[in-house]
């Protein structure tokens, strides 16, 4: 880790060790911390994560100070990795595979007259086949 990214990741895990879990998500600290992960890797290339550095160290500020008007800033950071960087969001296949299998559950159910099990069968379906595309995708560190 460079000094700067782990000057930021430390004052982020002593905020976090203040939190009760609950509080994490709400304040969305573990999105926080992924973000300045990911940031330590593509900061060199983009000039944007560049300039998004300044942003991120206030926003760790901002939490520290108990200023809750860093989401939109968190917002901006994240769309830019999820467009610029081509990552995913977590459960952005089973999300996509569920509905998938809704609509394919639902046809075969109206065509064999048995809606709901063929719509629990494709609910299954999708959510098994979009979760073990989601940890391929994990595994391939393009998960934000």
């Amino acid at each position: 880790m460079s000094d700067y990214y782990d000057g930021i990741q430390k004052r982020l895990i002593d905020i976090i060790d203040l939190y009760p879990e609950k509080n994490r998500k709400k304040l969305q600290l573990d999105l926080i911390q992924r973000i300045i992960e990911r940031m330590e890797v593509t900061y060199k290339e983009c000039d944007t994560c560049q300039f998004y550095q300044d942003l991120v160290e206030e926003i760790v500020t901002k939490i520290e100070s108990s200023d809750k008007t860093y989401k939109k800033d968190i917002r901006t950071i994240k769309l830019h990795l999820l467009k610029e960087h081509h990552l995913l969001e977590e459960g952005f296949y089973m999300a996509i595979f569920m509905s998938i299998g809704i609509c394919i559950g639902s046809v075969f159910g109206t065509i064999y007259d048995n809606l709901p099990v063929f719509m629990g069968f494709g609910i299954s379906f999708g959510i098994s086949i979009g979760a073990i595309i989601d940890s391929i995708a994990k595994k391939n560190n393009k998960v934000l």
